[in-house]
Formats: structure tokens, C-alpha cells, sequence
């Protein structure tokens, strides 16, 4: 019994002794480890503190231009291959238009009157919804055979530009230019919204504008300068009025916000505060009259 108990007694402190060890080891691996986290985490932010604001705004351009070109090449879009980003209205309704303006500016044409539909059509009314867009000169460098893969390339540039202005307004707003700043320029040329509307090529220009149209709304709250804003405005308006229009809507919200915003809207907070508390010490008192009332 005494000899049971003895190797018992030494089981045990060799099974301590073991654990001991094996937990001081895992100790140190674990410690280790966190020390190479901690090494990592301010190498990245290392890195971050090197980005200056214009290789933020650099990188917001070709980041998602990088992603859609990769995009592109895995799904066979033109010239990678045969398929199209124009779907729906894009193929059926749109190309026929980029049709028409293709051959009014390589002809020099009009664009006031079109004569490919019946006895004519005003293009104006035409050109201003669908083709306004400055950027869509660009298809005059590529065949009419090619018009289809001069959108698509279109779109793609309109994405990685909507990243660049996303950029500028919100290295604008950050004192610290890192990888913060080009994760949400990079979030916004990306959205679900580009994703499912690109193929409406149209409605992309005020997207890409819209950044530095609140950029401009705030520069004219905040410093009474309304230029950048006016001329942002406007080239939303001219590309498209359509989405433009919800872009004024917007601008009328954010105006009343940015205007409670500062030292008015500190003395709203104090406001309200006030009056919360007189009316919890009124409803107080009508509690302690109330069981005054009931106690006699």
C-alpha cells in the first residue's frame, strides 16, 4: 500500500513537472507569436505612414482599375475575349445611340437632328440623357466594329475615376493619408450600386463626381468659396440630370446637417438636456406627490 501510494505521489509530480513545461513552452511560442503580430502591425502602419495624399489618391485610381481589368480578363470581357459589361437597355438601346454619335463625329454632323429614324428624331434631347458624357469622345479612337469593347473600357475608366475622387475627398478629410483612406475609395468605385448599374454607362459620370461635389458644398459652408462646387454641380447636371437631381436632393440634406453641425449644434445637445431634465424633475415631484397622496 505504502509502495502504491509512493508511486502514485510520483506519477503525479511528474505528470505536473510535464505539464509544467509543456505550459511554459507554449507560454513562450504564444508570447512569440504575439510579438510577431505587434512587429507586423506597425510595419503595416509603418507603411500606411509613408502614403503621402497624392499616392493615395494615385492608388485609389489604379486599385480598382486593377480590379476590373483582372475582372475582365476572368470573365471574357472585350478584348479579353467576347463578352460585353452592357446588358439589357446597354446593348439594345444604348449601342444604337454610341452608333449614331460615332458616325456624327467622325461625318462632322449635327447633333441637334438625326435622320436614322423615320422622318427624323431630335438628338439633342438624346445626346444630353445619354451620350453628354465627355469622356464618351474617347470612342472615336477605335473602330465602329469595336464600339461595344470602347464601352466596356469606358465603364471600367469612369469605375477607377470614381475611386481617384473618392480618394481626394476623403484624403481630404483625414489628417492621417494610409491604407484607410484607399480601402473606402476603393469600397466606394466598388459598391454593389457600380457593380449592378455600370452597364447604364451614363448614370456613372455623376457617381464620379459626386465626392467632389460634397467636397465643394463643404469648402462653400466652410470657407464661402462655392467655385469647385458650382463647377462639380454643373458637370453632374450637364452628364446626367437624372442622377444629378437625387445629387441635389442630397446636397440640401447635407447642408441642413453640416449647418447643426459645430458649436450650434453643441448648444442644440445642451438644449435638449435642459429640457429633458426639467421635465424628469417635474415628472419627479408628481411621483413623490402622488405617493404622498396615497400614504395619507
Amino acid at each position: 500500500m505504502r509502495l502504491a501510494k509512493s508511486l502514485t505521489n510520483r506519477d503525479m509530480q511528474i505528470t505536473f513537472t510535464f505539464l509544467n513545461t509543456l505550459w511554459k513552452s507554449e507560454k513562450g511560442r504564444m508570447r512569440k507569436e504575439h510579438m510577431n503580430i505587434k512587429k507586423e502591425g506597425k510595419q503595416i502602419r509603418h507603411i500606411g505612414q509613408r502614403f503621402g495624399r497624392k499616392h493615395v489618391i494615385a492608388l485609389s485610381f489604379f486599385m480598382p482599375l486593377i480590379v476590373m481589368t483582372g475582372c475582365c480578363i476572368a470573365f471574357g470581357i472585350q478584348p479579353f475575349g467576347d463578352n460585353s459589361l452592357l446588358i439589357i437597355d446597354g446593348l439594345h438601346q444604348y449601342m444604337p445611340f454610341y452608333s449614331v454619335l460615332y458616325d456624327k463625329l467622325k461625318g462632322g454632323e449635327s447633333l441637334f437632328y438625326s435622320f436614322r429614324s423615320g422622318l427624323g428624331i431630335n438628338f439633342l434631347s438624346l445626346f444630353s440623357y445619354y451620350l453628354s458624357s465627355p469622356l464618351n469622345l474617347l470612342i472615336i479612337f477605335f473602330k465602329k466594329t469595336q464600339l461595344n469593347m470602347a464601352v466596356s473600357m469606358i465603364i471600367v475608366l469612369k469605375i477607377a475615376l470614381s475611386g481617384m475622387t473618392a480618394g481626394i475627398y476623403f484624403s481630404s478629410k483625414s489628417k492621417k493619408q494610409g491604407l484607410h483612406v484607399l480601402m473606402i475609395s476603393m469600397a466606394y468605385a466598388l459598391s454593389s450600386y457600380m457593380v449592378g448599374y455600370c452597364w447604364n454607362v451614363m448614370w456613372l459620370d455623376a457617381i464620379m463626381i459626386f465626392p467632389i461635389v460634397v467636397m465643394g458644398l463643404e469648402r462653400l459652408i466652410d470657407k464661402k468659396d462655392g467655385r469647385l462646387y458650382c463647377l462639380a454641380l454643373f458637370y453632374a447636371l450637364y452628364c446626367n440630370y437624372y442622377i444629378a437631381f437625387m445629387i441635389c436632393i442630397f446636397a440640401i440634406i447635407w447642408y441642413i446637417f453640416c449647418s447643426f453641425s459645430g458649436e450650434f449644434h453643441l448648444h442644440y445637445i445642451l438644449y435638449l438636456q435642459q429640457e429633458w431634465r426639467q421635465y424628469y424633475s417635474f415628472q419627479h415631484i408628481l411621483e413623490l406627490n402622488r405617493r404622498h397622496q396615497e400614504k395619507q
